[in-house]
């Protein structure tokens, strides 16, 4: 690859890279407003009686909220392991390119 088309992929890894890490912290914000949730839904459920409707309401919304949180944990190691991936790309086209501005370097001497 030339110096041009190494640069040019390279800010298109680091455009994808910032993509995913937003993502990311998105997705982890989510985990935590529902993390939230959840505990005050539990704090409800302390003073219920366990057969009482108002008890199996609540539970079903915590299961649904636990739901979504696996969900959300299968998005976030996605994400991470494309952070991951990208990142090991950046570094590559980073060497790459470095040896390609030398190798021009040392022509032009």
């Amino acid at each position: 690859m030339g110096v041009a088309a190494t640069q040019f992929r390279l800010l298109i890894s680091k455009g994808q890279l910032s993509d995913y890490q937003f993502q990311a912290q998105m997705v982890n914000q989510s985990k935590q407003q529902l993390g939230a949730s959840s505990g005050n839904l539990w704090s409800l459920t302390a003073n219920l009686d366990p057969n009482s409707p108002t008890m199996q309401v609540l539970n079903a919304q915590i299961a649904v909220i636990q739901q979504i949180e696996k969900g959300l944990e299968q998005q976030s190691t996605r994400l991470d392991l494309l952070v991951k991936a990208i990142t090991t790309e950046v570094e590559g086209l980073n060497k790459v390119l470095d040896k390609n501005i030398s190798n021009t370097f040392k022509l032009l001497a």
